[in-house]
């Protein structure tokens, strides 16, 4: 169940940023009402810590992706392209941290919106 829960992990680089995209808008969305209520959100959840998202990628699908992917490919191996995709999503979310001026491909939108 939970490298199904994780699919987003090891699609294509175009998805796998898209569903972040979303994913982060709900997060930001999330912080935003605990600010509102006066209280300070999570920094995965603060619209205002927007610029870690590539970092904190990089962090999830190191610890958690590819560990899920890497023993379920031992068990399973016919599900190894999961692990790949995985392993390529984290060479460009290691790029887009070490280059932060791409990252506005995928923030853009949560960044910029409206009160």
């Amino acid at each position: 169940m939970t490298a199904a829960d994780l699919c987003a992990s090891a699609k294509p680089w175009e998805v796998q940023a898209e569903t972040v995209r979303v994913i982060f808008e709900e997060f930001y969305e999330q912080g935003d009402l605990e600010k509102k209520q006066g209280r300070t959100p999570i920094p995965m959840m603060d619209r205002d810590k927007a610029h870690q998202l590539p970092s904190s990628q990089v962090g999830f699908l190191s610890v958690i992706c590819i560990s899920c992917y890497d023993l379920l490919s031992q068990v399973v191996p016919p599900s190894e392209p999961l692990l790949e995709g995985c392993r390529k999503n984290l060479i460009k979310w290691k790029h887009v941290a070490e280059n932060q001026s791409e990252i506005k491909s995928v923030e853009t939108d949560v960044e910029e919106k409206p009160e």
